[in-house]
């Protein structure tokens, strides 16, 4: 029989927990604020989901009105309502979550690696999370994927230490971790594999692991039954409505926009479940999966930073031999059919990277196994010469920094892509649109910081056909239209509204204009002319 080692058997003795596991926590915490607390303005992209979605869903819930619940389930909205209500206002408040649930994750996953396998996957996995582009950037935005991955690995955490001790609230903790994961993410389906656990986990007698089952099921409905109810009570619907939509997108989209909302107009509507979206065209269907996964794959290795990326293979071989002679190897073969699972199911979308950004502690826990070998076998190839030893160890530094320095030089940039624009439009234009005035324009920004109402900037080719489509939207006040950088993208025909010297139709009075990113400016729509 092969005997297992315990790799958690080498902590101090007399030290809590939580105590080891706050030291990297509060590192990567000022880490993470370093760039939280410098954010100007929301950047396009995924925080243009959060001006678009979350936040008048979270206004829904305040107001008492029924949430339309489209592409996500309806936690994150709530807990940014909740902060909202307590003063934190939409942008502080999403930060602040953001801004916890990367400690939240940094803490979590450090303690599971370090409980299940040992010091240097524990900082491996910390390592390579601080040093992950995307982990950098998601850690200061507002968006609900670091809200996500912290409740995944918490969830992971939270059903360790209840197959450690077996106790009723270990267990409990751990079914309400995923009933909460549920409500965050419709992906979160794939962690429904680990509520086996109980049952799979060997050396408890028939009663414990049904008891264990019992309180871990009976904790996990509990968020899902609450959610159930307040859907009755406020008429809101149970389950995401327009999930066939978003994979309709992924294989049926015209051109090659299968992410954005623009890609979506297409298709909406004409499928009524994901199973229809399959049946339609499966031999299509199957051949883009396919494709989209192998380009999946090949790109996994981006979420971690040089170099961690280049270990990623040995890195998994020796993680994989460490979890088969690990103390409780049936744990970890659940986890990672459920990741598995969750990259199968991601698949159903065109990749993006922060959709994976769970995954990111595992290949940092399989870089530290290469980093464990290698201080193993040093000796034996260089001798004890102390000077020759702290070689390798110097240029692995020196390598991690230079990482860690492109991964933050580009996590900044993107998240601060917009404050050229934004920083000069907002200022010209807080007193020039009149309250009750609707601004419209391809991203919510520049309406959201003039607290002012938005609309979507129309899918027009042509200067008729954008006032064919604005004089319906002038029917409840009047209305103003943005054109800047993210309207240039993807309104190419109408790049003449950018230029600041031509003449505008004579529906359209220029009411302010700048030179910032290109150039933008801000028309009246005068209907009567």
């Amino acid at each position: 029989m092969r005997k297992a080692i315990k790799y958690s058997s080498s902590d101090r003795a007399g030290v809590p927990a939580w105590l080891i596991a706050a030291v990297p926590a509060l590192a990567g915490g000022a880490l993470i604020a370093a760039f939280a607390l410098n954010r100007r303005f929301l950047a396009y992209g995924v925080e243009t989901d959060f001006l678009w979605r979350f936040v008048p869903e979270a206004e829904r819930f305040l107001r008492g009105q029924p949430l339309l619940l489209d592409t996500h389930p309806p936690l994150y909205s709530l807990a940014i309502a909740a902060l909202h209500r307590l003063g934190a206002g939409w942008e502080k408040g999403a930060f602040l979550l953001s801004f916890a649930s990367a400690v939240a994750l940094l803490a979590a996953s450090w303690s599971l690696w370090k409980k299940s396998l040992g010091a240097w996957t524990a900082w491996g996995g910390f390592l390579a999370l601080a040093a992950s582009p995307v982990f950098l950037e998601l850690s200061a935005s507002a968006s609900s994927d670091m809200f996500f991955a912290a409740l995944y690995w918490s969830a992971a955490l939270a059903l360790w230490n209840a197959g450690e001790s077996g106790s009723r609230r270990a267990w409990i903790a751990s079914g309400l971790m995923i009933g909460a994961a549920f409500l965050s993410r419709a992906n979160a389906l794939t962690l429904a594999v680990l509520l086996a656990l109980p049952w799979a986990e060997p050396g408890r007698d028939a009663p414990a692991k049904r008891r264990g089952l019992l309180f871990l099921l009976g904790a996990f409905l509990i968020p899902l039954i609450a959610w159930a109810a307040y859907a009755a009570y406020s008429r809101s619907p149970l389950l995401p409505s327009r999930l066939p939509d978003l994979v309709a997108q992924t294989y049926f989209t015209p051109g090659a926009d299968r992410i954005s909302g623009d890609g979506l107009s297409p298709v909406a509507g004409r499928y009524s479940s994901v199973a229809s979206v399959v049946a339609s065209q499966p031999r299509r269907v199957a051949a883009i999966y396919a494709v989209d996964l192998l380009y999946a794959l090949a790109e996994l290795p981006l979420l971690a930073a040089f170099p961690f990326n280049l270990l990623i293979l040995p890195g998994l071989a020796f993680l994989v031999a460490a979890v088969r002679r690990s103390s409780r190897p049936r744990f970890w073969t659940l986890f990672f059919c459920s990741a598995a699972l969750q990259i199968a199911l991601l698949n159903v979308k065109a990749y993006e990277p922060r959709f994976y950004l769970f995954l990111v502690p595992v290949l940092g826990a399989g870089a530290g196994l290469c980093a464990e070998r290698a201080r193993r076998a040093l000796p034996a190839f260089l001798g004890k010469d102390w000077v020759l030893l702290a070689l390798p160890g110097l240029l692995a530094v020196l390598l991690a920094g230079a990482g860690f320095r492109g991964s933050a030089r580009l996590a900044w940039s993107s998240l601060h892509a917009q404050d050229e624009e934004l920083g000069e439009a907002v200022a010209a234009l807080r007193s020039a649109v009149p309250p009750g005035a609707a601004v419209v324009a391809r991203k919510p920004h520049v309406p959201f910081y003039l607290g002012r109402r938005s609309e979507l900037f129309p899918a027009a080719d042509s200067m008729e056909r954008l006032r064919e489509t604005l004089l319906p939207l002038s029917a409840s006040g009047p209305l103003y239209l943005y054109y800047g950088d993210a309207e240039a993208s993807s309104r190419p025909a109408l790049a003449g509204l950018r230029d600041r010297e031509a003449t505008p139709p004579p529906w359209l009075r220029r009411v302010a204009a700048g030179g910032a990113a290109g150039g933008w400016a801000l028309y009246e729509f005068v209907p009567s002319r």
